[in-house]
């Protein structure tokens, strides 16, 4: 007979943490360490796609610290680390993943990726691969994989766990001022600061008034001069697609919110969701991806700590970035907001429109079954069109020809 039963849950091993912050600190950095060293066992040469971000930054930094003080023979080196660089983006990143590099003993493989020059082809072999609809073209993984597979490489050790198990996500930060109390207004008040520099374009020294003020000037300006874009209809499908289900989560009452949140994020949907695409992306290269921040220990050691620990002082993921401070360059110790390997989404409007409008007024998509003919028309006579919105439809129209052809 079988038996569905669940074999482990991480709040079963929670574990009692150190009472003062530098203890903290050097447990977090003993775990992470050795989280990444067990990572580099290989017989191969091994890479990070590096993004500039704090996470990936940490891991490279790591990585060649354990290879300089480890005489071990279990894994290869050189390191290699690869560096996307998207032509004509404004939140052009390589600047910072190159500054993680600096005085370490790694390879870097620079990679240009200029969204003006993808063919057709090469956007539908990448829905193929993904497999699924999420509205983001992939791209940047895409091309990273591609590239490491290029030189043949055969295992990748990424950051991706980091923001679910710090609150690196922009959303964080509201919910741990509802965790506040009338007696936490100071901590009230820093977790309003980084929310609005998470959210907003403003400068990291910037002080809370001055933030306010540019996000009120921002609003009158959304609201009084750019209400066409914002008021568009979407959808296109000619009926409801229903309601996706979900599984059943652990017993969360005697975690905080912020960690609640982050609990279901890292074990339930925001990761797993990112896992499944890049393990598509990498698979469909032959590469490994590794991945330190899903450690189990890492893991139980970062849900038994309290919310402050985690975001605090200005910033989200405080315990890591005090971990790396004076080890990592300043200036990515002192990010609060990071692109990642998406383009912005006037980059990707400037450049899908051909594409995108092409399929929306082809015969064979105006007749698919699951879409409205006369809303396509609808939408696609008006004026100020946000092409990344229409992307999802793209890839329902192909991933549905490619398995009715497997059928």
């Amino acid at each position: 007979n079988i038996k569905i039963k669940k074999w482990w849950s991480t709040l079963n091993y929670l574990i009692d943490v150190p009472k003062n912050y530098s203890d903290k600190i050097n447990l977090f950095k003993e775990i992470f360490y050795d989280s990444c060293k067990i990572r580099m066992r290989s017989d191969v040469e091994t890479s990070t796609s590096l993004s500039g971000g704090l996470d990936s930054s940490s891991i490279v930094y790591a990585i060649n610290s354990i290879n300089n003080n480890d005489s071990s023979s279990d894994f290869s080196y050189p390191h290699n680390t690869f560096i996307l660089d998207y032509k004509n983006e404004r939140n052009n990143e390589t600047e910072y993943a190159l500054k993680a590099t600096e005085g370490l003993n790694l390879k870097k493989n620079i990679i240009e990726l200029d969204l003006n020059k993808i063919s057709p082809e090469e956007l539908i072999k990448v829905i193929y691969h993904q497999e699924e609809v999420t509205g983001d073209d992939g791209l940047g993984p895409w091309n990273i994989y591609k590239n490491i597979k290029q030189k043949n490489i055969k295992v990748s050790i990424d950051g991706h766990g980091g923001d679910e198990l710090l609150a690196g996500y922009s959303g964080y930060p509201r919910i741990a001022m509802k965790e506040c109390t009338s007696l936490d207004f100071l901590r009230w008040l820093d977790l309003l600061k980084i929310h609005l520099k998470m959210n907003e374009d403003v400068n990291e020294d910037k002080s809370i008034l001055q933030i306010l003020f540019k996000k009120l000037i921002k609003k009158i300006k959304v609201s009084y001069f750019e209400r066409d874009s914002n008021s568009i209809n979407y959808n296109i499908f000619n009926h409801s697609m229903g309601e996706y289900s979900v599984v059943e989560f652990d017993n969360l009452e005697n975690l905080s919110l912020l960690n609640k949140e982050l609990y279901i994020d890292y074990h339930y949907r925001a990761m797993q969701h990112n896992l499944n695409k890049y393990d598509k992306f990498s698979m469909a290269h032959g590469v490994e991806c590794r991945f330190p921040f899903l450690d189990w220990r890492l893991a139980t050691y970062l849900f038994s700590l309290k919310s402050e620990f985690k975001i605090k002082d200005g910033y989200s993921k405080k315990i890591l970035r005090d971990c790396m401070k004076g080890l990592l360059n300043q200036q990515i110790i002192n990010r609060v907001k990071k692109k990642g390997f998406n383009p912005a989404n006037e980059l990707f409007n400037t450049t899908m429109v051909d594409f995108i409008s092409d399929i929306f007024l082809s015969n064979e998509f105006q007749e698919f079954e699951f879409f409205d003919k006369k809303k396509i028309h609808n939408l696609m006579n008006q004026k100020k069109i946000e092409y990344k919105n229409l992307f999802k439809y793209i890839q329902i129209f192909y991933l549905t020809k490619t398995f009715s052809q497997r059928n």
